[in-house]
């Protein structure tokens, strides 16, 4: 890296004033209306009630992964002791402390677990299923409610100790502070990695309980920093055009955070294509149901598209150097990768609500879902057909596609967006934009791209 000429900081523009106010308030009544409209339009017996809980699990966890790639975030410039990022930690630590709403927010999704986990979530069902019962020490409802806490405590704990002594050093620019958030660095990255991979093997992994990966936690992780780096870009540009931030966020760093991007879209495509060959190369039935049931009808449309928009499209679009040093430019590919990381969480969670029906529908509930998988199908080997004899599940199938339930689901994620925009104006009110006192400030605004 280079260096030129100093930027000079006008406190004027640091602080979020009548725009956080405003913005705030619009999301949260945006926000409430939207998730009041959705409960009254999902809660409902049957399809409608197992929809719903699925939507929004779906919408938690897009805005839960923003959160858990900016704590990863703050975290990880503190191990590097990273200089040219500074003024953009404040932004990542507002979207971290989102973790105390979040856990508000998952309360509801406590009512839902017989919709969400209708097979290990039952007493019956674990002592019935012999697959079930091998894993009912780790799925069951007791062990889960505590690893849900633990989690929670940890990441709203390691979220609120780097936020608060972030803004202490506001206060006394003392330099022994970033040595301390240095140190607890480290331990904090090796809880919230176990803590990422719990969560995303409890909350997504466990909606089909037969499936395994070891890779997943990684899966999850990619999409997680690049759904972040993706916000941030937004974020910052959104302040920008309301007269905030000045010159403490410039091209120099947007070249860096499109660097991000493009690294964390090859990353994601490098894990999704390991955890596909592997699963394909190795052809057991008790990994292969993540993937086939996806491979049926639109679904296999769908899982297309995915490829296409998370990995084919945005590669060659974010390789420019002229790409990353545009504003315009690099706020339409942070909406595409962030669009497309919704589109990725949509895609794992939501087909479960179908996928868990299976084994009903070719008349043996009971049966793990690997095992019912070929009854579905013409035969064993075309696993990618539905029989005509099983003409009456396309509709089950295609109900998350139907009109309604789409609107549900849009509301869901509409409706958590609206209450995360409020949460994370109101923790980046009462401090400045950018950590004025942090030692490092200096190297970050006069940080220029070689």
């Amino acid at each position: 890296m280079a260096h030129r000429h100093e930027v000079t900081l006008q406190p004027s523009k640091l602080t979020l004033g009548p725009v956080g106010t405003r913005t705030g308030i619009a999301g949260l009544l945006v926000g409430v209306i939207a998730l009041g409209a959705a409960a009254l339009l999902g809660l409902k017996e049957g399809p409608a009630r197992v929809h719903f809980f699925h939507s929004y699990l779906f919408a938690f966890s897009v805005f839960l992964v923003i959160s858990f790639g900016s704590l990863a975030y703050v975290m990880i410039h503190y191990l590097a002791r990273v200089g040219w990022s500074v003024s953009i930690r404040r932004l990542a630590e507002a979207l971290s402390l989102n973790m105390f709403l979040l856990a508000i927010l998952v309360l509801p999704l406590l009512a839902g677990m017989h919709d969400l986990f209708p097979r290990w979530f039952d007493e019956h069902s674990r002592h019935v299923d012999d697959a079930l019962r091998d894993k009912s020490g780790y799925l069951n409802p007791t062990f889960f409610f505590i690893r849900l806490v633990a989690y929670f405590a940890i990441w709203g704990g390691l979220a609120a100790f780097f936020a608060g002594k972030s803004k202490q050093q506001d206060r006394t620019g003392d330099p022994k502070i970033s040595t301390l958030m240095e140190r607890v660095a480290m331990p904090g990255m090796w809880l919230f990695a176990f803590s990422l991979t719990g969560f995303a093997f409890d909350w997504i992994m466990s909606l089909n309980p037969y499936w395994f990966s070891t890779m997943f936690g990684v899966y999850i992780f990619a999409g997680c920093m690049l759904s972040m780096f993706a916000t941030i870009v937004l974020l910052s540009l959104f302040l920008k055009s309301r007269g905030l931030i000045g010159d403490a966020i410039n091209h120099e760093h947007y070249h860096d955070l499109g660097k991000w991007l493009f690294a964390f879209t090859f990353f994601w495509g490098y894990i999704a294509f390991g955890q596909y060959m592997l699963i394909w190369y190795a052809n057991i039935p008790e990994e292969t149901q993540f993937f086939v049931p996806r491979q049926f009808g639109v679904y296999a449309s769908l899982s297309l598209l995915l490829l296409i928009v998370h990995l084919v499209i945005p590669f060659p679009g974010l390789i420019s150097r002229h790409v990353k040093r545009r504003n315009g430019v690099i706020a339409f590919w942070a909406v595409w990768s962030l669009c497309a990381c919704i589109f990725d969480l949509w895609w794992m969670i939501i087909p479960n609500e179908w996928i868990n029906q299976i084994p009903a529908a070719v008349g043996h509930p009971t049966m793990p879902i690997s095992d019912a998988l070929p009854l579905l199908a013409n035969s064993p080997t075309d696993m990618y057909n539905i029989g005509a004899r099983h003409a009456e599940f396309i509709p089950v199938m295609n109900y998350p596609l139907q009109p309604m339930s789409l609107l549900v689901t849009a509301l869901c994620l509409l409706g958590i967006g609206g209450l995360y925009l409020f949460s994370t104006m109101l923790a980046l009110k009462g401090r400045s934009l950018v950590p004025l006192r942090d030692p490092r400030l200096p190297e970050a605004l006069a940080f220029e791209n070689m």
